[in-house]
C-alpha cells in the first residue's frame, strides 16, 4: 500500500506539471492570436477540457498501477493534486504575464470593462463604481488568490464527478 502512495505522488506531480505547461501554452496561443481579452465561451472551455483530460489520464494511470482499483477519496486526492500543481504553474505565468510580458493588461481589461458598461447604457456613476470594484479585484495578489481558490474548487468538482464515474472499490473478502 505504501508503494501506491509513492506512485500517486509521482502521478500528481508529473501530470500537474504537464497540465500546467499545457495551460501556459494555451494562454500563450490566445495571447499570440490577440485573444487574451476575449471573454468568449471557448476561452474557458478549452482549458477546462484540458483539466478533464488530465484528470482522466491520471486516474487511468493510477488504476493501472493499483490493480484497476481507485476509491473516490483516492480520486479526489489525485485530481485536486494535479489541478493544484497546474494552478501554481498558471499563477506563476500570470504573475510574469501581467508584470513583465504585458504590463498594460490590467489597464486594458479595465478599459474593456468600461466600454462594455457604456454599451449597456449604465450611468456614469454606475460605471465609475463598477470600475473601482473591478480595479480592486484586479490587483495582482487578488488575482493570484482567486486563481488558487478557483483551481481548488474546479479541481474538487471535476475530481469528484470523474471519481464517481471511474471508481472501483476493492471487495472485502471475509
Amino acid at each position: 500500500m505504501e508503494n501506491n502512495k509513492v506512485n500517486a505522488s509521482k502521478l500528481i506531480l508529473n501530470n500537474g506539471v504537464v497540465l500546467g505547461i499545457v495551460g501556459v501554452i494555451i494562454q500563450l496561443i490566445f495571447y499570440s492570436l490577440n485573444q487574451s481579452t476575449n471573454q468568449s465561451w471557448y476561452m474557458s472551455a478549452i482549458p477546462m477540457l484540458a483539466i478533464v483530460v488530465a484528470i482522466v489520464l491520471t486516474f487511468k494511470a493510477f488504476k493501472v498501477e493499483n490493480e484497476s482499483f481507485m476509491t473516490i477519496g483516492e480520486g479526489l486526492k489525485l485530481g485536486i493534486g494535479v489541478v493544484m500543481i497546474s494552478t501554481v504553474i498558471g499563477v506563476l505565468y500570470t504573475y510574469i504575464f501581467i508584470n513583465f510580458i504585458e504590463p498594460d493588461f490590467l489597464a486594458n481589461m479595465v478599459e474593456l470593462q468600461r466600454e462594455t458598461l457604456m454599451s449597456q447604457n449604465f450611468s456614469d456613476e454606475q460605471i465609475e463604481m463598477s470600475i473601482k470594484a473591478y480595479e480592486m479585484m484586479s490587483s495582482t495578489w487578488i488575482l493570484i488568490a482567486t486563481n488558487l481558490i478557483g483551481g481548488l474548487f474546479i479541481g474538487f468538482i471535476f475530481s469528484l464527478i470523474i471519481s464517481v464515474i471511474m471508481k472501483k472499490n476493492r471487495v472485502l473478502e471475509l
